[in-house]
């Protein structure tokens, strides 16, 4: 029996006009096996892709609140926690 190789081609998320400057573009991913809420932000005009997921516990950054960033606009922030993270390195 031969095989034959299905690849996948990569579907857009969203439109870049759709991501503003200090904004956000939600959707859902699967993500080693499971369903994951994940996020792109747009920083200094570039777009970064995270998880939309704290580190100190499994909550969405904006669980609480709409807004990702914090009041300075420097950087990423859990709405439940405040924990702050670099919007470029994701640490």
């Amino acid at each position: 029996m031969n095989t034959v190789a299905i690849r996948r081609v990569p579907e857009p998320i969203c439109q870049g006009f759709q991501i503003p400057e200090l904004g956000k573009y939600s959707f859902n991913i699967k993500y080693r096996g499971k369903a994951c809420s994940a996020v792109l932000i747009r920083f200094n005009g570039a777009v970064y892709g995270y998880l939309n997921q704290c580190v100190h516990m499994p909550r969405a950054l904006d669980c609480e609140e709409s807004n990702i960033f914090d009041e300075s606009g420097r950087y990423l922030q859990c709405s439940m926690h405040s924990i702050c993270y670099d919007p470029v390195s994701g640490e």
